[in-house]
């Protein structure tokens, strides 16, 4: 079996470098040439489709893992939070690597319905959707009727980020595979998952988490530093008249900043040594104080994202502030704001129930 999934991992990297070697001189050119031929057909209806995948998309996710980590089984939460943590460096990491532009960006004829400071391929839209909603049905309930709006809205997303001009197909396609990748070897080995965040509870565990953070900033780093913008003499009008704070340094930034994705679950599981003092799944917590905890919850979380937004000057600071608070918001939004509650509440450690397998995160989800 492991031999099988290494198989596919070299046809999906095959795959990857067919559509970097040839995208800037074919599948940009057809790509923009798709997004035009979608956006002849805009109305009203579509455009607000394309509204609701380009923003919600990961404020779905976001919702739903940290919904599961308050009020369904917290270590299923970490597991997305630890996918989610992937994804966006995956995403990151590749894109600044390949440093290719966006359809619009280098079509005048394709309408850029909002301004999108990052290189864009692969898709990192396409990866999320592909990689975590699927993933958190599995380890929830694993009823097939879930999965039909999974897939209704995966759709939904991989084609309007097309109608949108974000993305050429190819693009598209690629972050579709690499996120079915990651969805298939988090399902194969979801027990290990499981293990290795359980682990992070051991010096050893944390300690890897932290060589994990330094890999990828060294690593991001290298490619801020030395990866040319060649290509930025061919961006459109649709730049100038539209995002004309975006150039070659801006997204360079951008794809930096999104591998401070890491520093989130650093803060998660600095916040899962304290898990013994949190009832998550505490039935005596009236419905409003449950309601009231994850709008708490998510408000910070969506806060914390207003705070990285603001200019603080120096790209150092900028950069130290944002790994501050993507820290501060993994550490919050995935066990520190439950912890202040059940402190409030006078929970003690002793008062929580031993935790069994299923209630540990051990669902045998396995269908007979």
């Amino acid at each position: 079996m492991a031999a099988e999934k290494i198989a596919i991992g070299l046809l999906i990297a095959l795959i990857a470098a067919i559509e970097i070697a040839l995208s800037f001189d074919i599948w940009l050119d057809s790509g923009s040439d798709y997004c035009e031929k979608l956006q002849e057909s805009s109305n009203g209806f579509q455009d607000f489709l394309m509204w609701v995948t380009q923003h919600l998309t990961y404020l779905f996710a976001a919702l739903m893992m940290l919904a599961i980590i308050l009020e369904y089984n917290y270590l299923v939460g970490l597991e997305l939070a630890f996918i989610y943590t992937i994804v966006n460096v995956i995403e990151s990491l590749m894109k600044a690597s390949i440093g290719y532009p966006r359809p619009y960006w280098i079509d005048s004829n394709v309408e850029g319905f909002s301004c999108s400071e990052g290189f864009g391929d692969p898709s990192g839209h396409s990866m999320m959707v592909v990689a975590i909603f699927p993933y958190a049905v599995y380890r929830t309930t694993n009823n097939y009727l879930y999965y039909v709006p999974v897939a209704i809205f995966d759709i939904l997303v991989l084609h309007y980020r097309m109608y949108g001009g974000y993305h050429s197909y190819s693009q598209v396609v690629l972050g579709t595979l690499i996120g079915g990748y990651i969805l298939y070897i988090a399902i194969s080995y979801f027990n290990y998952l499981n293990f290795y965040i359980e682990s992070t509870k051991k010096i050893w565990g944390f300690a890897s988490v932290i060589a994990f953070c330094f890999i990828v900033m060294m690593a991001a780093v290298l490619l801020y530093a030395y990866r040319e913008v060649y290509w930025e003499d061919e961006w459109s009008d649709n730049i100038e008249a539209n995002c004309n704070r975006i150039d070659g340094e801006d997204a360079k930034v951008n794809t930096l900043f999104g591998t401070f994705t890491v520093f989130f679950w650093l803060g998660a599981v600095s916040a899962y040594w304290y898990s013994d003092y949190m009832r998550l799944k505490d039935n005596s917590i009236k419905i409003w104080e449950r309601v009231l905890r994850i709008l708490i919850v998510f408000g910070a979380y969506e806060g914390f994202y207003f705070l990285m937004a603001i200019d603080y000057g120096a790209l150092s600071v900028k950069a130290f502030m944002n790994i501050v608070l993507s820290y501060l918001q993994g550490f919050l939004c995935c066990g520190g704001i439950p912890l202040l509650w059940a402190i409030g509440k006078g929970i003690k450690p002793s008062e929580n129930s031993p935790q069994d397998p299923e209630s540990a995160g051990m669902l045998n989800t396995e269908k007979d």
